[in-house]
C-alpha cells in the first residue's frame, strides 16, 4: 500500500509528513492518547506501522500509566536486512530520535522510539547505553521500564514487536 493513500485515513491538521514517514498523534499532551507511525521506504510504500497507546488512570494507590506499543516492520523493504531484530530495532528507534527534533506534531516520533528502546532494555546485550538517545530523554519519562515484550519472525520475514508496561505516572 502506499504510504500517501494511508494518510487519508487521518486528519491533515495533526498529521506529520517526513520524507520516509507519516505520524499521528490524537493529543499533543505529554503522556496521553495514541500515537501512529508508518513508515514507508525509498519508492513510498509501507513498510512498517507503530500504534503507541498511553492510558492514565487514577487509584488510591496514585496514578499509573500504561505504555503499550505494537508494531512490524518489513527488514528487506527498511533496509535493514543486513542486521538482527534487535539491531533493526535499535536503528529504527534512533533515526525515529533524529527525526523528533524536527517534529511539529510534538513526541509523536519520540513516543514510539522510546517504546522501542523500552523494549530493548529487556534484553540486556542489546540494552541502549545510557545517553545514547538524549533526544528522547522526556519521551522515556512516559514510557515505563520493565515491561513484557514479545519480538517475532513472520513467515513474510516481517518483525512483529508488542512491548507492554505500567507503572508509576511520572512527576510532572
Amino acid at each position: 500500500m502506499p504510504a500517501r493513500a494511508a494518510s487519508r485515513a487521518f486528519p491533515a491538521d495533526s498529521l506529520l509528513r517526513t520524507e520516509n514517514t507519516l505520524s499521528y498523534r490524537t493529543s499533543a499532551q505529554p503522556g496521553d492518547g495514541e500515537t501512529v507511525l508508518i513508515l514507508a521506504d525509498r519508492g513510498g510504500l509501507v513498510c512498517g506501522k507503530f500504534l503507541a497507546r498511553v492510558a492514565r488512570s487514577v487509584s488510591l494507590a496514585g496514578e499509573r500509566v500504561t505504555y503499550t506499543l505494537r508494531g512490524e516492520v518489513d527488514p528487506r523493504r527498511a533496509g535493514l536486512s543486513e542486521v538482527g531484530p534487535l539491531d533493526a530495532l535499535r536503528a529504527l528507534a534512533g533515526d525515529l530520535a533524529r527525526l523528533e527534533s524536527d517534529s511539529t506534531v510534538p513526541g509523536a516520533h519520540a513516543r514510539i522510539a522510546a517504546g522501542l528502546v523500552r523494549a530493548l532494555e529487556r534484553w540486556p546485550h542489546a540494552a541502549p547505553q545510557p545517553g545514547e538517545f538524549p533526544e528522547l530523554n522526556a519521551a522515556l519519562d512516559e514510557v515505563p521500564t520493565g515491561g513484557d515484550v514479545t519480538l517475532r519472525l513472520t513467515p513474510e520475514g516481517v518483525y512483529e514487536i508488542h512491548y507492554v508496561a505500567s507503572g508509576a505516572a511520572a512527576a510532572d
